[in-house]
């Protein structure tokens, strides 16, 4: 019926340092899946813009049927968040893809998903609202194009259709160390680019990596 019919033992740890940490998230049942409800409280300080936000938000994170191998994801619920600040539908995009992925799978657990990518999210929107649009972290585009500006930056190449070829190349599975480097090098990729290529090959699955490619495909710069 849920997601720890199988390890009923973790989900009772991971409920109880929520109740710990997070008083007024509570765990009920909808449509028979496990979900956690309520108010979050933060106080974070950012860096970049060295300002100390403390807020609520009222959020509903639910978890995928092979949590904790997925993350889960979340809606806000108590009507802050406008339909045009970074959600795919009524799920908050915390980061692209991939990126949550592999931030969430540092620590498999709620407490390090809610701590490393939903609290950076609300602050962010905090700010957001605060300073009339400005974000704290830059910003990023929406859906396909901040898909392809994220790995523009993560591989530090401009040219989007190189971007679309390590999309297409980490979706075929097709990495042998000999090949050219997707970057337009002229590197055999084992001498240009292959470390970074490897830790998204190696640790995201290519489900998340083929959704991306086609959200890319949709944009201007991607290809039908």
């Amino acid at each position: 019926m849920s997601v720890y019919d199988d390890n009923y033992d973790l989900f009772e740890k991971e409920l109880a340092s929520i109740e710990v940490d997070y008083p007024q998230l509570h765990y009920r049942m909808v449509e028979d899946k496990i979900v956690l409800e309520g108010e979050i409280q933060f106080n974070l300080t950012c860096k970049t813009v060295n300002e100390t936000i403390e807020d609520s938000y009222l959020v509903q994170i639910g978890f995928p049927s092979d949590y904790p191998n997925s993350s889960p994801e979340v809606r806000e619920i108590g009507g802050r968040i406008p339909t045009n600040f970074h959600q795919n539908g009524k799920v908050l995009c915390l980061d692209v893809p991939s990126q949550v992925h592999m931030i969430f799978r540092e620590n498999p657990s709620i407490l390090h998903f809610i701590r490393e990518l939903l609290e950076p999210y609300l602050y962010a929107h905090s700010y957001w609202q605060k300073y009339n649009g400005k974000m704290p972290f830059g910003q990023r585009s929406h859906y396909g194009e901040g898909i392809l500006e994220h790995y523009s930056e993560y591989f530090g190449v401009e040219d989007k259709e190189a971007v679309m070829d390590f999309l297409e190349l980490l979706v075929k599975r097709g990495y042998k160390q000999s090949i050219p480097c997707p970057c337009g090098s002229k590197k055999k990729i084992k001498k240009c680019h292959s470390k970074k290529f490897l830790n998204i090959y190696n640790n995201v699955p290519v489900e998340i990596i083929r959704y991306e490619l086609v959200q890319a495909r949709k944009t201007k710069y991607g290809m039908k």
